[in-house]
């Protein structure tokens, strides 16, 4: 049998119901992507284009939010496992002062399927200033000592 691979990950050129005699009957479209199971191909989606992959596992890897379905090559079974965000870039202002001050309270995290890096706890009382990221995803410190003093 042969599963369509790209596009819309949705959508199926199998249809298996009363009109077909509940046999599953498969229409390949013109320059689709197709997968053979009889290769033992399944199609990957996690990637940036779906592809088709020789797999031990019978299930499409396919990702769901923040979740990536990943196969076990040894129990031939798929699992769910967290998307990773670690290598993420956090920037900074490069102003000696922006990184040092306000790395503590900045995160790369998860969110609706994408790396986004968050504040994580209260950036309004770094030191006797605040920091912020602006519209470009650059973290600033500023310094707020004079304004701050009684």
């Amino acid at each position: 049998t042969y599963s369509s691979c790209g596009g819309d990950s949705t959508g199926s050129v199998c249809k298996c119901d009363a009109s077909t005699g509940n046999k599953c009957q498969c229409n390949k479209v013109e320059n689709g992507n197709y997968c053979d199971s009889s290769k033992h191909e399944i199609c990957d989606y996690t990637g940036d284009k779906p592809k088709c992959i020789v797999s031990d596992c019978t299930e499409d890897l396919v990702r769901d939010g923040c979740l990536i379905k990943r196969c076990n090559k040894t129990s031939k079974t798929t699992y769910w496992e967290n998307v990773d965000c670690s290598n993420t870039k956090i920037e900074f202002a490069k102003d000696g002062k922006s990184e040092t001050m306000c790395k503590p309270y900045y995160s790369a995290t998860c969110l609706n399927g994408q790396c986004v890096v968050q504040a994580v706890g209260d950036v309004s009382n770094v030191g006797c200033g605040y920091c912020s990221m602006g519209t470009d995803n650059i973290i600033k410190y500023h310094d707020d000592c004079d304004s701050r003093k009684s």
